[in-house]
């Protein structure tokens, strides 16, 4: 007797009735192109040896090393309201080196783990758990379905475990198999946020020494980095853009700007939040001679700058606004050079490799005072680390809305530069 099973996408002929899916699986693995994990203990030692007699298939050699997880509590809806948890899961994401992230089907957030892994191009691995014996559709469903391989450009493959019994352990009788796979076979597990109760608190409790609590850093005026002081630091300042921004064109902006489209006001903490989401300092060649396309900082510390900065008629704007961001220079060192002030004789001698450095003096403004440097071409901020930047703005309201987006602490303009002599360090 035959069993035949169809879809739209392919036909499986058995040549038997199976006795059990777990037969029916061991069948069908060349037609899907997995094989047999024969002795999971090798690949996790603490596995409870209730998998002893589990079926665990892959789809490609499973990579050896680091393994991680990141769990949560069941997540609140709607989905984009819960900004604290999205930013606990990028900056999650974001530090994580070195490692594998398992991310296990239908538990908690698995969905938005597996995204931010594609966004930041983390390694990861598709994990299906099921007990012993699943229904067939399941099984076939996880085989075959492709979830849209072509766009999971960081996904290692496909990973299908038949466990054998509904909980691991004795002491874990009613949490579901799924999530005792995460905490299991991952030599770190980050919780994003924790109820107190039910599984992941249980699963806590079984396995405290795995747990990485996730939080969103406080920012305030004493949690400042012991390289925030004079000489060791570069600032970037934005300012609002009565206009397009770099990457927009003009008649793109107009358009904008007649639908009322919010994205149409450059003011400077919109610039900044940008900046900010992007993890990018974009560059231009607005004000720089032989056009080229820069990213400017000044050495100028922040107390500095409220002494500087001067209406500018020409441009109908103050040339400084208190928005920005602040780097560890150590972290720039290699990325930027030093502006050359000069004049026109200046000018003429320079290599073309040095000429995207050069500033005019100047007659009427004495631009040396802003102690310049520059990068060429865009920014990437994304291997700055959390700890080396300082997002400065002048509000509160423009703390408390880009905060929840930013990688790096937001602070106020004034607490920076109204600071004791000497403060704490991190």
């Amino acid at each position: 007797m035959s069993f035949i099973y169809h879809s739209d996408k392919w036909n499986v002929i058995v040549s038997r009735t199976p006795k059990s899916t777990a037969d029916l699986c061991s069948q069908l693995l060349s037609e899907f192109n997995y094989h047999i994990v024969n002795d999971p203990f090798q690949i996790w030692p603490d596995l409870p040896r209730a998998f002893v007699a589990s079926r665990i298939l892959t789809n490609s050699a499973l990579p050896s090393g680091h393994w991680s997880s990141i769990v949560s509590s069941r997540l609140k809806h709607p989905l984009f309201d819960q900004t604290d948890w999205l930013t606990r899961l990028r900056s999650t994401i974001q530090q994580l080196q070195n490692t594998i992230v398992q991310v296990v089907r239908n538990t908690a957030g698995d969905n938005l783990v597996r995204a931010a892994c594609e966004v930041y191009e983390k390694p990861w691995l598709d994990v299906s758990v099921t007990p012993s014996k699943p229904s067939l559709s399941s099984v076939f469903k996880v085989l075959t379905g492709d979830d849209s391989m072509a766009e999971n450009r960081c996904c290692l493959g496909k990973l299908l475990v038949i466990a054998d019994s509904e909980s691991l352990t004795d002491q874990l009788p009613r949490v579901p198999i799924r999530d005792c796979w995460n905490f299991y076979t991952s030599n770190d597990v980050f919780v994003l946020n924790n109820s107190g109760k039910g599984n992941i608190q249980a699963l806590i409790e079984h396995w405290p020494n795995k747990i990485h609590p996730v939080s969103i850093p406080a920012a305030t005026v004493l949690d400042l980095p012991q390289w925030y002081k004079e000489g060791e630091y570069l600032s970037h300042f934005t300012r609002a853009i009565d206009g397009p921004c770099s990457n927009e064109s003009q008649f793109v902006w107009h358009k904008k700007l007649v639908r009322l489209d919010p994205h149409s006001l450059h003011t400077a903490e919109r610039v900044l939040f940008k900046i900010a989401y992007e993890q990018k300092l974009r560059a231009s060649s607005a004000t720089i001679r032989g056009g080229y396309k820069v990213v400017s900082f000044t050495s100028v510390p922040l107390f500095g700058w409220p002494q500087l900065t001067k209406f500018r008629s020409h441009k109908r704007r103050w040339d400084f606004a208190p928005y920005g961001i602040c780097i560890n220079q150590a972290c720039l060192s290699k990325k930027v050079a030093k502006v050359r002030y000069g004049n026109e004789g200046t000018w003429q001698g320079l290599t073309e490799s040095q000429r995207p450095y050069f500033q005019a003096k100047g007659k009427k403004i004495d631009w040396t005072v802003e102690q310049e440097y520059r990068h060429i071409g865009d920014l990437d901020l994304s291997t700055i680390p959390q700890e080396s930047a300082i997002v400065f703005v002048a509000t509160d309201a423009d703390r408390d809305f880009i905060q929840p987006f930013s990688l790096w602490p937001v602070m106020l303009f004034d607490s920076l530069v109204n600071i004791p002599a000497v403060h704490p360090v991190l």
